[in-house]
């Protein structure tokens, strides 16, 4: 085993459900994230984090194993592992009996799993939510780290209880608003013309409440990482493993089936992501297209002690840049998607009926449908998937694909 440098420690905080729409360092103005926007300007800001995979399994298979989600049986050697050669310490905490279920979670050095079975009062105090117990456990954790360590935190963040005192759902009410719904169950639904707007107002200011309770547990982990000197040089990754739609496309959570994975939209497939790396520039923003397996090639660089490249508006996550054309996302269903840096093309699972084509970045919630208009994209693309999915070689993509139509 190698002698690890304090300098290669690592924080990696991953949340579920956590929306990229409901942060301020994203462009929300609604609801206050003060400890994400402070943390987003001292790190690299990823506007383009595309999921492979909609499910916990696929990202973990991309994050864990740098491979393609979905494929637990990639040749990459597990990360925990790599980190372990490295001379590095291993700790998952984490409140998801479905993270401790894949197959890499026991290569850790060590596994904190916390419960969260348990039942807050109706209105109690942060440190008996869901969030707070578990913040409380991985901050606990982070103090006590002596000797170098990468520490992996996943906590079931939105997709827990939404049991944030019901003061913080009021922040989100205006004085002319029906009162907040008390209500503590994940909703899932759907909704359309005929649904009551206070309904799905309600939805908001209860998901609102948790971002609000997420942000300041948030900083509470982000003091303990601070007061540790250890972990003064860490490497500090915060991101979502998946979104949560809120009635963009007529869906709220996973809807009235419990299966999110054939609504391939940006609320659930873009998620946020950041990055605070000592000795990087800060307050920058990344346009890369980027997925969970570059957070493995980023922790492998960073545990091996070498340069991680720039972290700016092109990410170069090797000395030989970071050049990436395109995200495939596929769903059990048999939906799939294709993102360029220019546009996003959705189609049903027969591949011939149903075909949907939005503007990337400017549409950023797939408002306006082009497909009608721009047919000779949705070919192009269309090809570049058939390509992709029977594992030929992509050629590079032209300009209209990769800048859009000007």
């Amino acid at each position: 085993m190698n002698k690890a440098s304090s300098t290669c420690c690592a924080v990696c905080l991953v949340t579920d459900r956590l929306s990229m729409g409901m942060l301020g360092a994203y462009g929300n103005t609604w609801v206050d994230t003060p400890c994400f926007d402070t943390l987003a300007f001292q790190s690299c800001v990823f506007d383009q984090a595309i999921l492979a995979s909609p499910t916990l399994h696929g990202f973990y298979d991309s994050a864990w194993l740098g491979g393609q989600a979905g494929n637990s049986d990639s040749h990459n050697q597990p990360l925990p592992e790599l980190l372990a050669e490295a001379g590095l310490e291993t700790i998952l905490v984490t409140d998801e009996a479905d993270v401790v279920a894949h197959p890499v979670a026991e290569t850790f050095g060590q596994i904190v799993v916390v419960d969260s079975a348990h039942e807050s009062p109706h209105n109690g105090a942060i440190e008996n939510t869901c969030l707070g117990r578990f913040f409380a456990t991985a901050s606990a954790q982070i103090s006590d780290i002596e000797v170098p360590t990468v520490i992996w935190l996943h906590t079931r963040g939105m997709a827990a209880p939404w049991d944030a005192p019901l003061e913080m759902r009021g922040r989100y009410a205006a004085e002319e608003d029906p009162e907040p719904p008390t209500w503590r169950e994940v909703p899932h639904g759907e909704i359309n013309s005929q649904s009551d707007p206070d309904e799905l107002l309600g939805v908001m200011q209860a998901y609102a409440g948790q971002v609000a309770l997420w942000d300041t547990c948030l900083g509470v982990l982000s003091d303990a990482i601070s007061d540790n000197p250890i972990l003064h040089k860490a490497l500090f990754s915060v991101m979502s493993s998946r979104g949560f739609p809120l009635g963009e496309h007529g869906r709220i959570g996973s809807g009235l089936q419990g299966d999110d994975e054939d609504e391939l939209y940006s609320e659930l497939l873009n998620v946020p992501w950041l990055c605070r790396i000592p000795g990087q520039a800060t307050a920058v923003r990344c346009r890369s297209l980027l997925q969970p397996v570059d957070l493995y090639a980023l922790l492998k660089r960073w545990s091996g002690g070498k340069s991680v490249g720039a972290l700016g508006p092109e990410f170069d996550l090797t000395s030989e840049g970071h050049a990436q054309e395109f995200i495939l996302t596929q769903a059990k269903s048999g939906e799939w998607a294709l993102r360029t840096p220019a546009w996003l093309l959705r189609s049903d699972a027969t591949g011939e009926v149903h075909k949907e084509l939005y503007l990337k970045p400017d549409d950023r919630w797939e408002v306006n449908n082009v497909a009608d208009c721009c047919r000779e994209v949705v070919e192009q693309l269309v090809h570049i998937y058939d390509e992709a999915i029977h594992g030929n070689q992509v050629s590079p993509l032209n300009e209209v694909l990769l800048y859009g139509i000007t």
